[in-house]
């Protein structure tokens, strides 16, 4: 399972603190993943990297990758990005504009797709 192109800047549409609700993703993020891959899954988070982070953004957001690699998640930094999608087990795609890991918004879509030429695709993008 490939988790790929997840924007992690924190929105605040709410009033409640962005970063406790990307703290709020990552922790389930994990909890998630960690049955997965108890269970022999691969995951790999490609994200943008934290240094391109506003100044005040920077450690925390470094603290989240870290605790992402602590949970034995293979993460991959990139200095731009704008895909956002997940795919499972090589066939099924959600795509669309939701950062699965940080920002809700009203208008976030997501659409899934069940096709081994676009998982295929997608993963040439981004892996090379």
């Amino acid at each position: 399972m490939h988790y790929g192109a997840i924007s992690t800047e924190p929105v605040n549409p709410s009033g409640v603190s962005a970063l406790f609700w990307y703290h709020e993703k990552v922790n389930t993020f994990v909890r998630l993943m960690k049955r997965k891959q108890e269970d022999g899954v691969k995951v790999t988070v490609v994200t943008l990297n934290p240094e391109g982070y506003p100044e005040e953004k920077i450690e925390d957001t470094k603290n989240l990758v870290q605790t992402l690699e602590k949970c034995g998640i293979k993460i991959r930094l990139r200095d731009q990005m704008h895909e956002h999608f997940v795919i499972i087990d090589g066939e099924i795609v959600w795509y669309g504009s939701m950062n699965f890991l940080s920002r809700a918004k009203d208008d976030d879509n997501l659409i899934r797709l069940k096709s081994k030429d676009a998982t295929q695709e997608l993963m040439e993008m981004t892996f090379g």
